[in-house]
């Protein structure tokens, strides 16, 4: 039998893995290859911000020795022990504030997203409730905001939520955040998680938003062809 438009959509979509995820599994790889390196840039970042950081630019240096510790963290996940990296990072941001506080809730919510909520041993909150305390509660640079957003998003479709997910992609997109570099991402996102929930007609304006916007992004032009996909989806489905 034929697969139906709108479900075939759905089932290509549904085979891709999640970018959050992708990026995640990639960066996990390459610290298997290059821990090394890693461990020794991270004692070279040790000492330069005992000698050197707090005195010259006004920077805590314990920030950099609870960053040198996420990075211990991710390492320990990635050599097979999450939960053992799950209780490294609570840990940093009770001891911690600033810069290492920040990274280590949005390390337990990446190492909750890639090894599943399970490896959290209290065992009280999602993935995603680590992402929105930060977006709630922080200020911080563009990109670590973005990745709040997304890991975010991210979590809220494992847990079957595609419309809340496709709703807090188009707020980020919105008002000042619409001139980063990161909209389009997040629109072309918001649509894949409109289609997950059925909402068709949302997901269609949300591309037309992102081809009317961003017409020279990358996303812009994967989407010109989703959403030739998703018209003849909805003139199959409303004949």
């Amino acid at each position: 039998m034929q697969m139906k438009p709108v479900a075939r959509i759905k089932k290509r979509q549904s085979e891709k893995q999640d970018p959050f995820l992708v990026f995640i599994n990639e960066a996990r790889a390459w610290l298997k290859v290059e821990w090394p390196k890693v461990a020794a840039g991270v004692v070279a970042l040790m000492l330069a911000g005992s000698f050197f950081v707090d005195r010259f630019t006004g920077v805590d240096k314990t920030d950099w020795r609870g960053t040198a510790d996420i990075v211990s963290a991710y390492q320990q996940a990635a050599f097979g022990d999450p939960k053992g990296a799950i209780k490294e990072m609570d840990r940093i941001r009770t001891e911690y504030d600033g810069i290492a506080e920040r990274l280590a809730i949005l390390g337990k919510g990446d190492l909750m997203m890639e090894f599943g909520d399970s490896v959290d041993q209290s065992g009280t909150r999602p993935a995603s409730y680590y992402f929105e305390i930060w977006i709630d509660d922080f200020d911080g640079p563009p990109m670590d905001l973005f990745h709040a957003y997304l890991g975010f998003a991210a979590a809220l479709r494992q847990q079957n939520q595609p419309r809340r997910s496709g709703i807090l992609l188009e707020k980020y997109a919105e008002s000042g955040r619409a001139e980063s570099g990161w909209a389009p991402i997040a629109l072309e996102q918001a649509a894949l998680s409109f289609i997950d929930a059925d909402e068709f007609d949302r997901a269609k304006k949300v591309l037309d938003r992102l081809l009317r916007e961003f017409p020279k992004s990358a996303e812009s032009q994967r989407s010109g062809v989703l959403m030739n996909e998703l018209n003849g989806a909805l003139m199959a489905a409303s004949g």
